[in-house]
């Protein structure tokens, strides 16, 4: 097989890092749409697949299947919520999260669970 999905086991398994940082590239550099993009993670993430081991792995498809969001800005018509230098920014800042999961899988973790649960005590008292 060859094209983006090159690698991947079948409909079953999920891309690798590899696959999504290309696709990520792809969009930066205007070979692939932002649309397409999304529609190549959201196979991932709205599938009923088990998620994926590699915890990064899934923020990146999460990240991609997002790259699409409009604004709800006035002008002269909606446009992306994300620029390019931004969808760019997300970029450095998962691969850097690579880095981090594959130095220190524990402590990585550890630490991803500690901010969700600053992330949900904040939405508790924002609702009260």
């Amino acid at each position: 097989m060859t094209g983006p999905d090159a690698g991947a086991t079948g409909p079953g398994s999920w891309p690798t890092r590899e696959q999504v940082d290309r696709r990520w590239r792809q969009v930066l550099e205007g070979r692939v749409g932002r649309e397409e993009a999304h529609d190549w993670a959201a196979r991932w993430v709205e599938s009923d697949l088990p998620h994926p081991e590699d915890l990064v792995l899934g923020s990146g498809l999460q990240h991609l299947h997002g790259v699409d969001e409009r604004s709800r800005g006035g002008g002269a018509g909606p446009g992306y919520a994300r620029s390019l230098a931004s969808v760019e920014r997300l970029l450095v800042e998962w691969r850097d999260e690579c880095e981090d999961y594959d130095r220190d899988l524990e402590g990585c973790v550890a630490e991803k669970r500690a901010e969700a649960l600053r992330l949900l005590t904040e939405e508790e008292r924002g609702a009260r």
